[in-house]
């Protein structure tokens, strides 16, 4: 699949603001991440990327299962993640019914990485938001 790379909200920061930088996972060049040679879904099927990533006809979705999520939830945000955006994370966090959560916004890339030189690392302060999570809940 080619051009799989075309969230706006990667190249117009304007849109859903965080602490992300511009671009995706896959770089700041929407040319290269979108008609290059390595990229999102270079090879699957159309009926494979239509079950799991179409907005209107995939199989994986939360607003078909999350009504159903009564366990315990701990949600963790990096703030500065090029692919998951607030609006997104404020939809899913609202629409889960459980009624024991918590949600953590931490500073941090995709990979809870620091977004600032000399800043503590995201999955530092996410480990700790578990680890006290973990002790309060069970």
């Amino acid at each position: 699949m080619w051009r799989t790379d075309a969230d706006l909200r990667c190249w117009d920061l304007s849109l859903d603001p965080s602490d992300r930088l511009v671009g995706s996972l896959w770089g700041a060049d929407p040319e290269a991440s979108n008609l290059g040679s390595v990229g999102f879904a270079r090879t699957v099927t159309p009926e494979s990327w239509l079950s799991t990533w179409s907005g209107l006809s995939s199989n994986a979705s939360l607003n078909k299962t999350s009504h159903a999520i009564e366990q315990p939830l701990l949600l963790i945000e990096y703030t500065g993640d090029n692919c998951v955006f607030p609006g997104d994370v404020n939809k899913i966090y609202a629409d889960i019914p459980s009624s024991n959560k918590r949600r953590f916004k931490v500073r941090g890339n995709h990979h809870g990485q620091a977004l600032e030189d000399g800043e503590e690392p995201g999955q530092w302060i996410a480990g700790s938001h578990l680890q006290q999570w973990l002790n309060d809940t069970f």
